[in-house]
């Protein structure tokens, strides 16, 4: 009894495994697969396929911009005071320390005082005039400082004081607002200043971006299916019949995505091709592509 039972598991068993190897050769091939739906490459035969893919673009303009650092008077603060004494005088705070609006950073005559902006003591000076003792206390305000930005007189149109706007430096984006658009070119330029997003000093180099407006349905593909010859871009496209036809297309806004720790680079395309054209390239495109470094 105990050897048929025995032998009644095992064909339970197989016929479970059986029926396991049936389905799984008849389902679907993506069942197990939790890799993203939409890949953006394939290679095939030594050749990486590109999806012509859609959705929303912006369009941006970036330029070169720093903190102002001319006419110092618009952002330095000084606070001159007399006859102090070591009884009636104490600074709380010393040369290069950082202060908040409101912060208590000196005594005076039994006041505590503070100011109402952002700031950094940038100098403390003491002199003596007869027989009178001085201070002047000097500070960087903060809320004056702003960046200028020269931009093309030709994208001004497309900018005004609800321009979504931001500022990268050292690697880091941060959202600002346009303050002030100049009147006055000057070598096919408008000066535009935007708030400063961070405590940065006078003369920081940064860059300002300007999002001009929004592609709500773009076609876009990876620049790493497109080549040029002379000011001409091509790409290749696989046809219903799995032949490769050269198309010339035209392009327009580049952008850049950065996902684990790789860049992906793509081109707008505004004519050539459509949404769901497969492109290829080949497959060494596809290495410098996946790494994301030149």
């Amino acid at each position: 009894m105990k050897r048929r039972g025995f032998l009644i598991l095992i064909q339970v068993l197989l016929l479970i495994f059986l029926v396991g190897g049936v389905y799984y050769l008849n389902c679907d091939e993506n069942v197990f697969d939790f890799t993203k739906e939409e890949e953006t490459e394939e290679i095939i035969n030594n050749q990486v396929r590109y999806k012509v893919h859609t959705g929303k673009i912006e369009h941006t303009y970036e330029v070169d911009a720093k903190v102002v650092s001319e006419h110092s008077d618009l952002y330095m603060e000084h606070i001159t005071l007399s006859n102090i004494t070591d009884v009636n005088f104490e600074l709380f705070k010393k040369k290069g320390d950082e202060i908040e609006a409101g912060e208590i950073f000196y005594r005076f005559k039994n006041e505590d005082k503070s100011v109402d902006f952002q700031g950094k003591i940038t100098d403390v000076i003491y002199y003596v005039e007869g027989n009178v003792k001085y201070v002047v206390i000097q500070l960087l305000n903060y809320d004056k400082l702003y960046i200028c930005a020269d931009v093309e007189y030709n994208k001004c149109k497309d900018i005004n004081y609800r321009t979504k706007v931001s500022v990268i430096y050292e690697g880091k984006e941060y959202q600002t607002r346009v303050l002030h658009i100049g009147y006055e070119i000057t070598d096919g330029k408008l000066p535009i200043q935007v708030s400063l997003p961070d405590e940065w000093l006078p003369g920081v180099e940064v860059k300002v971006r300007f999002i001009l407006d929004v592609e709500e349905a773009g076609m876009y593909v990876s620049k790493d299916a497109v080549y040029c010859y002379g000011n001409d871009y091509y790409v290749d496209r696989l046809t219903a019949e799995q032949k490769i036809e050269q198309i010339k297309i035209t392009i327009g806004q580049e952008f850049a995505i950065e996902e684990d720790n790789a860049k992906y680079e793509y081109y707008e395309v505004l004519s050539g091709v459509n949404v769901g054209d497969i492109l290829v390239a080949e497959e060494k495109d596809a290495i410098e592509y996946t790494v994301g470094e030149e």
